[in-house]
């Protein structure tokens, strides 16, 4: 399958529908399927392929290969072992209230 083709099958499922389905946040998602890979780690991105190819019976082999040429053209090694993964900052978009109880 080609990448637009995988692209495209996403996009049919829908953010929400695998948000919902494999609890990966929406900003995740949505780095995945825009190929934004310089916005989740390589382990997360496995992770969240792998639990998409699972839960969606969807084969994602394409945007597998479209993260290592990724990772190679941008010099990171493809084989790396990262030991700690770091979430990144989703964007705020609301303000928190706070209430005192007194």
């Amino acid at each position: 399958m080609m990448l637009e083709e995988t692209i495209k099958n996403l996009k049919e499922i829908g953010v929400e529908d695998l948000h919902k389905r494999t609890h990966i946040s929406v900003y995740s998602l949505n780095a995945i399927i825009e190929t934004k890979f310089d916005q989740i780690s390589h382990i997360q991105f496995n992770g969240f392929i792998n639990l998409i190819e699972r839960n969606f019976n969807v084969n994602l082999d394409a945007l597998r290969d479209a993260h290592v040429q990724y990772r190679t053209t941008h010099g990171q090694d493809v084989d790396n072992r990262e030991l700690f993964v770091k979430t990144p900052t989703e964007p705020k978009n609301s303000l928190a209230i706070y209430i005192g109880v007194g």
